[in-house]
């Protein structure tokens, strides 16, 4: 797990949205993973001069916390909450953190449901989860890569929150992710290179959490793309391409290739581009 100068970016931009980090927890004692430039550009906005393979601790002070805590399964690095994220969260830490930022663990718990309910039922009502994860391109890193729908419909109103941000770092520049429930169909990205999910989402009422299991955007209503597939209606065009080996041939190309150019963050319909910072100094 590592501070990098994006997942800083993102905090910051989250700390000019007055996001409160008083009482934070942390995933993981985070090390710092900066060039010396970067490390320059951190202390020109913050004033705090991180070591490089250090931890990041007085960075996220300089983001106003004042009650810092670190969750880990050992005290290997120092952790003051022990705990593994495969078993449900003590009560003890319901409802009691500002802000939980998970750097990169989730996708290295096996039980991820009951270990994302925890990082939720960690939080105090308004309290934010931020969570910074391989998004593509990095197979094999965790047991997990996640989609932008796991945390739209984890992390919505039936849940007591709401995604406020929900943004993509690839090639040092920023996208924004739709919700594939309001654009009608599934945000998909096959880039071609490690990018990152960067997700902030609040909690906006103290309720029971995944009293009902999430269900993917597509598979909701009731026409889902399961019923579509058992009953496919095919038009004359579609009847003739099957019984025609070459158009078939060609159709299928032609799908494959449509379905790389919707995977692109170019795609307008599902991703929108904001630019090389989110900083306004």
């Amino acid at each position: 797990m590592g501070l990098d100068f994006k997942t800083a970016e993102f905090l910051l931009s989250e700390a000019e949205r007055k996001v409160s980090f008083q009482r934070l927890l942390v995933l993981g004692r985070q090390n710092v993973t900066m060039t010396p430039f970067e490390i320059a550009k951190v202390k020109e906005l913050t004033g705090v001069t991180l070591r490089p393979s250090g931890f990041a601790d007085e960075f996220f002070r300089a983001l106003g916390a004042t009650d810092l805590s670190f969750l880990d399964r050992s005290e290997y690095e120092g952790a003051d909450v022990l705990h593994d994220l495969n078993q449900p969260l003590p009560p003890q830490y319901h409802a009691r953190f500002d802000t939980v930022i998970d750097g990169g663990t989730l996708e290295h718990i096996f039980n991820l449901p009951v270990a994302l309910r925890s990082c939720m039922e960690a939080l105090a009502l308004g309290g934010r989860l931020m969570s910074f994860t391989p998004a593509d391109g990095l197979m094999g890193h965790g047991f997990f890569q996640f989609s932008p729908e796991l945390f739209f419909r984890a992390c919505g109103s039936a849940n007591g929150f709401e995604v406020e941000r929900m943004l993509i770092s690839y090639l040092r520049r920023w996208y924004e992710v739709r919700d594939p429930a309001q654009v009608g169909h599934r945000v998909e990205a096959s880039i071609g290179g490690p990018a990152i999910l960067c997700v902030t989402t609040r909690r906006c009422e103290i309720k029971p959490i995944f009293g009902e299991w999430p269900i993917q955007s597509d598979y909701a209503g009731p026409r889902s793309g399961i019923e579509a597939e058992v009953n496919p209606k095919l038009s004359l065009k579609d009847r003739l391409v099957t019984r025609v080996k070459v158009l078939s041939e060609l159709q299928s190309r032609w799908r494959i290739y449509k379905g790389h150019r919707a995977c692109r963050l170019s795609n307008t319909s599902s991703f929108r581009g904001l630019g090389g910072t989110l900083l306004s100094r």
